[in-house]
């Protein structure tokens, strides 16, 4: 079984813009031979606020195995791990009511 053991994130917002990195630990909670530890986990995410209705995301992850988790999941933890994807939010504002 594995955990999130530890992560951090940090975020910067200015105007209409985010960008928000998040980097995790892994470790196994169950008892196996070699050591706990996994391997690490970074992600980015690029976020703009186009306008009210249109949200722009994209991001990208790296994952950094540690031998460990070649083991527990086979596979080559030499290998390169990532991934990225992207995003468009449309959320049209097609009635409105208000109670006077």
């Amino acid at each position: 079984m594995l955990r999130w053991w530890h992560y951090t994130r940090k975020t910067c917002k200015k105007s209409n813009t985010n960008l928000d990195e998040l980097k995790k630990e892994l470790i196994a909670i169950n008892n196996i031979e070699q050591d706990n530890y996994l391997g690490t986990e970074i992600d980015l995410t690029l976020g703009y606020k186009a306008s009210k209705s249109i949200t722009f995301n994209a991001g990208y992850s790296q994952m950094f195995a540690t031998d460990t988790m070649e083991v527990i999941k086979s596979g080559d933890a030499s290998k390169v791990n990532n991934w990225a994807w992207a995003m468009i939010t449309f959320k049209p504002h097609f009635f409105s009511y208000t109670n006077n």
